[in-house]
C-alpha cells in the first residue's frame, strides 16, 4: 500500500454548501473534501455492483486498497457477452476459466488501459456468497476467490456460512427481508453486520457504528461527470453521505464507494440502499465519506432493463477498463471529492496507463 501515495497532502477547502439543508438536498457541484488517500480508497458492491466494483478495483489498483463483493463474479467474467454473463457468470461456474481471465488482465495492462495488476497483491478483498443464493450461485464467487488468489490479494471469504439468498446484508432495523428471501429491495437482515466486518478487514479496526444523520445524506447531479447520463444508463442523481466532521475539512477522512445491485437504484427502491446499507453509521464514527453512484433502468438503448451496472458491455466495449464510460464517470467523482490529495484517475491521455 505504501506506493499508492508517497506524499500525504491534507487538502483543506472552503465548503460553501449549506449543510443545514434538508436531507438529500442537492450539492452542486459535488464538494472537494479533505480526503486522506495515502492508504487508498475502498469499494463495495452487490451482484452487478460487485462485478463493477471488481472492474474498478482491477482497473485502478494503484488507488483502490480494498473491495467487498456480495455475490460477484471475477473480473471480466462476461468478456463483453451478455449471454456469458447470464450463464457462466451466474449459473454455470464450471464454464469460467480463471487462468484465461488472469491472462486477459495482463493483456489489458499491456494495452495500458488498467493499472499494473501487481498492485492487487497489496489489496484487501472481502467476498461473500450465501448458501441459498439462486441468482449468482456460490461456485461463481469461488471463482472470484481463485482469481484474486492468483494475484496474491489478502482475502476474507464467507463461503456459504450463512443460509442467505441473493442480497446485500444489513442489520439496519428498517431492513425487514428475512435472510432466505429473494425480493426487493434485495437487502436482507441475517443478523450479520457485513458492513462492519468488511470495514474491519480493510482498516484493521473500526469504532462501533452509531446513528446516521438524515441531513448528512446529499444528492448530486451525475451529469457533471458524464455527458448525457441516460445514454449510458446512469441516473440523473447520485448520493454521498458526509459526516459533519468531514464537511468542515478540519480532519482528514477516508473515502468508500458503494455500488448497488440490479433493481436497487433509487429510482426503483427509493433511498433504501443509500440509507440502510449499514455504512452510514460507520461513516459517522470512523470519519468515512460514502459515495453512492447510481444507474437506471433502460429498456431501449442501452438495453439495461433491470438497472444493472455495466459488467458485460452494454455501454461500450471498453466497459471493464479505465476507458469505460461508467468507469470514467466514477473516477471523475472520486477525483472531485479527493481534489489534489491523490494522483488524478482521469487526467491522462486515452489509452495511457500509469506505472505501478
Amino acid at each position: 500500500m505504501s506506493d499508492r501515495c508517497v506524499v500525504v497532502v491534507f487538502c483543506f477547502c472552503v465548503f460553501v454548501c449549506n449543510f443545514a439543508a434538508k436531507a438529500q438536498s442537492p450539492l452542486n457541484p459535488l464538494p472537494k473534501l479533505n480526503i486522506d488517500t495515502s492508504n487508498g480508497i475502498t469499494l463495495s458492491g452487490v451482484s452487478s455492483g460487485a462485478a463493477f466494483a471488481s472492474q474498478f478495483h482491477v482497473s485502478f489498483s494503484k488507488t483502490v486498497a480494498g473491495v467487498a463483493m456480495f455475490a460477484g463474479p471475477p473480473y471480466y467474467c462476461a468478456q463483453g457477452n451478455v449471454e456469458v454473463a447470464v450463464s457462466a457468470c451466474m449459473e454455470y461456474p464450471d464454464d469460467i476459466v480463471v487462468a484465461s481471465l488472469v491472462e486477459e488482465t495482463g493483456y489489458a495492462f499491456d494495452l495500458l488501459t488498467i493499472d499494473n495488476p501487481d498492485n492487487i497483491q497489496f489489496s484487501k478483498v472481502w467476498l461473500y456468497t450465501g448458501q441459498d443464493d439462486t441468482v449468482v450461485v456460490p461456485g461463481v464467487v469461488a471463482k472470484t476467490d481463485q482469481y484474486y488468489n492468483a494475484f496474491g490479494a489478502n482475502i476474507k471469504f464467507y463461503n456459504q456460512q450463512i443460509k442467505s439468498e441473493h442480497a446485500w446484508l444489513s442489520t439496519n432495523q428498517n431492513i425487514t427481508n428475512k435472510c432466505g428471501l429473494l425480493g426487493s429491495p434485495y437487502m436482507n437482515n441475517c443478523h450479520f453486520d457485513a458492513a462492519g466486518d468488511f470495514l474491519k478487514h480493510f482498516y484493521g479496526s473500526v469504532a462501533d457504528s452509531t446513528t446516521a444523520k438524515v441531513d448528512r445524506l446529499f444528492s448530486f447531479k451525475q451529469s457533471t461527470f458524464i455527458d448525457d447520463p441516460e445514454a449510458f444508463s446512469m441516473s440523473k442523481l447520485g448520493f454521498v453521505y458526509i459526516p459533519q466532521q468531514c464537511q468542515t475539512g478540519a480532519i482528514a477522512c477516508q473515502l468508500h464507494v458503494a455500488f448497488h445491485g440490479c433493481l436497487m437504484g433509487y429510482e426503483t427502491i427509493g433511498l433504501d440502499f443509500v440509507t440502510y446499507s449499514g455504512l452510514n453509521g460507520y461513516a459517522e464514527s470512523n470519519n468515512l465519506v460514502i459515495l453512492y453512484p447510481q444507474v437506471s433502468n433502460s429498456s431501449v438503448t442501452p438495453y439495461n432493463p433491470k438497472g444493472c451496472w455495466d459488467w458485460w458491455g452494454y455501454a461500450g466495449e471498453d466497459y471493464a477498463c479505465q476507458l469505460g464510460p461508467q468507469m470514467h464517470a466514477i473516477a471523475k467523482m472520486i477525483d472531485t471529492l479527493t481534489q489534489s490529495c491523490h494522483e488524478s484517475l482521469t487526467q491522462q491521455p486515452k489509452g495511457m496507463g500509469r506505472e505501478k
